[in-house]
């Protein structure tokens, strides 16, 4: 989203290297995302259902 901001401000070579410079955040988040729902899926999924049947 910032890097819409920076095409305005700076031209198409700043949009490009904020956009560039945050993809090793973007692998970081993605893949710690995927772990924790590796490990609190079953936990999660039992709440909910059990939230559903006291419904």
């Amino acid at each position: 989203m910032c890097s819409i901001t920076y095409l305005f401000i700076g031209g198409i070579h700043t949009a490009f290297a904020w956009w560039v410079s945050g993809i090793p955040f973007d692998m970081i988040h993605g893949v710690s995302n995927f772990v924790l729902m590796l490990v609190l899926y079953k936990p999660l999924r039992r709440v909910l259902e059990h939230c559903v049947i006291r419904k």
